[in-house]
């Protein structure tokens, strides 16, 4: 339950920002389809992976930085949420209709919402920035038929691909606990309610929070880049 009201606005966040990506085809004034346009031109695929990578890890970012917000600022907030909505079971049912229940969760909605507003700005930071990196990378040139590789090797490949990026996620949860500090400063700050401290010690999490994701992010290309020169040497040879 502490986390469900989180998990909610995150994916209710997350809908809207995709809420705009289509896009309807003109109508020939008969209410007919019009003509489709023409597709761009396919860009270079490692410029454009490298982009989404950036992109993910903003997002991250983001949502790291939606999570030390909410717990420094609302930990009271959600607390009452737990205690007049019960754990979230079937065996709750009437707490999580009644009236002190909906209360607190409205009050709590109110409490994050700063919080979701910040994170909605930096994913439209990731989204603006994604698209420029996107609209900036090369057309894609025409690619060779690629030699045969070896089944076997390719497969030692992947794994070490997958080891090498769990070892980066273990290397970033180990950095972001060294922040623990910080973090506990900030809700400390943050539990009186929104101040100047609050704000202080919030982006102090923030800053030491930072490093870690920009290190996840590096270490993460790096095991892409070791991953393609491994997949690169399987060529079987005639």
């Amino acid at each position: 339950m502490k986390q469900s009201l989180k998990r909610v606005l995150l994916t209710g966040l997350l809908a809207l920002s995709l809420a705009g990506v289509g896009s309807a085809h003109p109508g020939d004034g008969q209410g007919g389809p019009g003509p489709r346009p023409t597709p761009p031109a396919p860009r270079d695929r490692d410029c454009t992976h490298a982009c989404r990578e950036t992109y993910r890890q903003c997002v991250d970012t983001g949502r790291q930085a939606f999570g030390v917000c909410a717990d420094a600022t609302c930990g009271t907030e959600r607390a009452a949420v737990v205690a007049a909505c019960g754990d979230g079971t079937s065996e709750n049912l009437d707490m999580q209709v009644s009236d002190a229940c909906q209360q607190a969760r409205a009050a709590a909605r109110v409490c994050l919402q700063p919080c979701f507003t910040d994170f909605r700005s930096a994913l439209d930071t990731c989204r603006s920035d994604g698209k420029t990196c996107g609209d900036a990378c090369p057309v894609a040139s025409p690619r060779p038929t690629p030699a045969p590789k070896d089944p076997v090797c390719v497969t030692a490949c992947r794994q070490g691909l997958n080891t090498c990026f769990s070892d980066a996620r273990s290397a970033q949860i180990a950095c972001s606990a060294q922040c623990s500090d910080q973090v506990q400063a900030a809700r400390t700050a943050c539990m009186a309610g929104r101040s100047q401290a609050c704000a202080t010690a919030r982006k102090a999490a923030g800053d030491c929070l930072e490093p870690c994701g920009k290190a996840l992010f590096d270490a993460s290309r790096a095991c892409l880049d070791t991953a393609h020169t491994c997949a690169d040497a399987c060529t079987v040879t005639p």
